[in-house]
């Protein structure tokens, strides 16, 4: 069954979707939302050139990066920190914080969000730190 959700596209389709509701949510609480797209010439952020998405979060000076994904990995959480140095780099603006919410989270996620400082959230409760 997974299998035909997969080739069908349901997962980017609910993925996407999720996305976009929580995005909405953020942006009733008075934050900005952009969406940067950058370039990775050199491989940085995983070893191959690629493009990469972010969206940015701004509220009262406030710059908080963010990762929406369906399941994450720990290397999902280590792609998405070198996003957010090269993000960094590139616009030379600072985050304040960097959020990785997702629906799953592999326990080797959780281990390198913390070695990282990458705040992880899997549901709305968790994502009640001051601020977020």
């Amino acid at each position: 069954l997974a299998q035909d959700f997969m080739k069908a596209g349901l997962f980017d389709r609910a993925e996407e979707a999720f996305r976009q509701g929580l995005l909405e949510v953020v942006r009733g609480l008075g934050y900005t939302v952009e969406h940067y797209q950058g370039q990775d010439p050199q491989g940085f952020i995983n070893g191959t050139p690629r493009s990469f998405d972010l969206d940015v979060l701004v509220r009262d000076g406030e710059l908080v990066v963010a990762e929406i994904k369906s399941n994450a990995s720990g290397a999902d959480v280590t792609e998405f920190h070198r996003s957010v140095l090269l993000f960094e780099q590139q616009t030379e603006r600072k985050a304040s914080r960097c959020v990785l919410v997702a629906v799953t989270l592999q326990r080797a996620a959780q281990e390198r969000a913390s070695k990282l400082g990458v705040i992880v959230a899997t549901d709305f409760g968790s994502l009640s730190t001051p601020g977020v």
